[in-house]
């Protein structure tokens, strides 16, 4: 059966989710957390890309990126996954797939998505019962919406803020109170109607 093909231009945001093969674990210490981390830094720099939003999960990963103008999103995906299976099989000594085939990827074609994505990635912990609230989770982004003040390029928030809250007068920390409350407010939605949210929007998990 042959692949589907990517919709490619650039600037298209993307929401990507990466699965262990048959669910295992992709992150087996903490050291490896952080390689993922600096691999996606190393990747931001050389290809280009817009980072809004992430969040590592014991078997699997999600971003929600944007494309620049030279490096489409398969090229930063091959390169990503690449480089991280090939320090995972040779630090615990495996072989073979560590991803559960290509990467998910769907094109972000409208605000409702944009938001309800973003949303969906920083709360994943919360609705795998790893924490109680989306600021307790070290691997995830949202701690870059939780702080006025950050000395960390990896994530675009200010351009994710712009997006949300274009009104010229709101000041950061104003957008970045609004933008949890945004977010958190999703921690009261029952499962139910979560999960019919994301199968209305296709979010993949």
């Amino acid at each position: 059966m042959p692949r589907k093909l990517r919709i490619i231009f650039p600037g298209a945001v993307y929401h990507i989710t990466v699965r262990g093969n048959n669910q295992q674990k992709i992150f087996r210490k903490i050291a490896d957390y952080f390689k993922l981390l600096r691999i996606l830094r190393e990747a931001k720099k050389q290809f280009g890309f817009r980072l809004y939003a992430f969040v590592f999960m014991p078997n699997h990963f999600h971003l929600l990126i944007c494309v620049g103008e030279k490096f489409s999103i398969s090229e930063i995906m091959k390169r990503v996954n690449q480089t991280y299976t090939q320090y995972f099989n040779k630090k615990y000594k495996c072989s073979g797939h560590l991803f559960q085939g290509r990467f998910f990827c769907s094109l972000i074609n409208n605000e409702a998505y944009f938001w309800e994505v973003s949303r969906y990635i920083h709360l994943n912990p919360v609705r795998a019962k790893l924490c109680l609230r989306p600021v307790d989770y070290q691997w995830s982004s949202y701690q870059f919406y939780c702080q006025e003040i950050i000395n960390d390029d990896l994530i675009d928030r200010e351009e994710l803020l712009e997006k949300y809250f274009p009104v010229k007068n709101l000041l950061l920390n104003e957008k970045l109170v609004e933008y949890q409350k945004f977010v958190e407010e999703g921690m009261f939605l029952k499962d139910d109607d979560y999960n019919k949210l994301a199968n209305t929007l296709k979010i993949v998990d």
